[in-house]
């Protein structure tokens, strides 16, 4: 779960896409966008209220409180995959059918593995306890038929020394008569282990199709881009900003209180004192800040705050502050890009320099 303005986090999140999109199905990932407010609903549904955040939901999961939170934002490609591994391998119900083994091998299975299973190959994975190259690639293969991919740890003595194992992780093929042979590979890893098992002849790609189809074939054609002058502030990028800071950002969570609350305060606070709006919407961050200060409750309702931030267009003195998103000198190239995070940052140094011009000193 993650917006488009934790662009400083994003990439090595999604990079994690490709190194197990052919685990479907039985991984699937996905992201939601929380800074789309048409996502704000269910990014409240499922409590995110920081970015990023990557929740696993096992199998069988019904509720939006059965999601587990994987609790490093800061984790390597590699050590998101492992957390999804981790979080499989504990799944407390039935076995998830799509599904292949993780568990370590046994001899007993691997001496009886083609009396039970009609595969041509079995790989065989030996590396250490601590190592996930095995469930690695047997989750890579796991829309290819023909093959079977089984880890084998170093503690199964029996299997070691049938196969002559000398180092871990190390590869193995067996065939269906019982001989075997080293994976020829040039480096013991997984990428390699998964590249030469699917070239292998009689192993096909199975009937699951992944849906290849470009994500931006579903969306409406980009807008094009707007001409701005860099030198100058436009309030349509600072109305924008307000709007999507107060009505999306601010209600994130269920409730404000303590130091949120306050720093809410404060923040409306300042607004009303530095912010050079248009009068309507000057009026209507007046109004809200004269709300807020009559507001004595410990705890702020996230439905009470939305109900009192709507426009009052009906007034002697109409209080509005446009709900509409429009980008200028904030625009970027695509949707996802600038926006927010630029506008952002331009109100902070906007008030900054309104208070400068406005003290004493000048």
């Amino acid at each position: 779960w993650c917006p488009g303005h934790c662009f400083w986090v994003v990439p090595s999140w999604l990079s994690t896409m490709p190194s197990v999109r052919e685990w479907r199905p039985a991984v699937m990932l996905a992201a939601i966008d929380c800074a789309d407010e048409d996502n704000q609903q269910v990014c409240s549904d499922f409590g995110i209220t920081g970015f990023p955040t990557l929740k696993f939901f096992r199998a069988f999961s019904k509720k939006a409180e059965d999601g587990i939170r994987i609790t490093n934002p800061s984790a390597t490609v590699e050590d998101l995959r492992h957390a999804i591994i981790t979080n499989l391998e504990q799944s407390q119900d039935t076995w998830p059918p799509a599904c292949p083994p993780l568990e370590p091998a046994s001899a007993e299975e691997v001496h009886s593995f083609f009396q039970r299973n009609k595969d041509q190959y079995l790989a065989l994975i030996f590396e250490k306890s601590d190592s996930f190259v095995g469930r690695e690639v047997a989750l890579d293969m796991l829309q290819y038929e023909n093959v079977a991919v089984r880890r084998v740890l170093s503690s199964e003595e029996e299997l070691v020394e049938k196969f002559g194992v000398t180092t871990f992780p190390s590869g193995y093929l067996v065939l269906r008569n019982g001989s075997f042979s080293r994976l020829p590979v040039h480096v013991e890893a997984r990428s390699f282990y998964t590249y030469y098992l699917r070239t292998l002849s009689g192993v096909t790609r199975g009937s699951y199709k992944l849906n290849t189809t470009d994500s931006a074939s579903n969306e409406t054609a980009a807008s094009p881009l707007k001409h701005a002058d860099r030198s100058k502030v436009y309030m349509a990028d600072l109305e924008s900003t307000l709007h999507y800071s107060l009505r999306v950002e601010a209600v994130r969570a269920a409730t404000l209180s303590g130091a949120q609350l306050a720093a809410f305060k404060c923040y409306v606070a300042t607004l009303v004192k530095y912010f050079p709006g248009r009068s309507c919407v000057q009026t209507y961050l007046q109004s809200l800040d004269g709300w807020l200060r009559n507001w004595t409750e410990p705890e702020l309702p996230r439905s009470t705050l939305k109900e009192a931030m709507k426009n009052n267009r009906d007034a002697s003195q109409p209080a509005v502050l446009p709900t509409n998103i429009t980008w200028v000198g904030c625009q970027g190239t695509e949707s996802h890009f600038r926006g927010y995070p630029c506008g952002l940052w331009t109100v902070f140094h906007l008030l900054t320099v309104q208070a400068a011009q406005s003290g004493p000193d000048k």
